[in-house]
């Protein structure tokens, strides 16, 4: 079987209560996979960032991203 680790990265909320991890990183034959889920324009206290500026949402969900995957 294959192993998962789940990753609760510094900075991003706590997803685990909503019953998903921010990422998951999955061992494969060939190499690891990792998942990124749950990427919003929140900050890690759950607060909307840029509310009515899409602009400003896209880039807090786009930094989450980051942040997931420098995990």
């Amino acid at each position: 079987p294959m192993s998962r680790t789940t990753l609760a990265p510094a900075g991003l909320f706590e997803s685990r209560p909503f019953g998903f991890a921010q990422v998951s990183v999955v061992a494969t034959p060939s190499g690891r996979s990792v998942h990124v889920a749950g990427q919003v324009a929140w900050d890690a206290d759950r607060n909307i960032v840029g509310a009515g500026d899409i602009g400003k949402q896209l880039v807090k969900a786009l930094e989450n991203v980051a942040t997931a995957l420098a995990s």
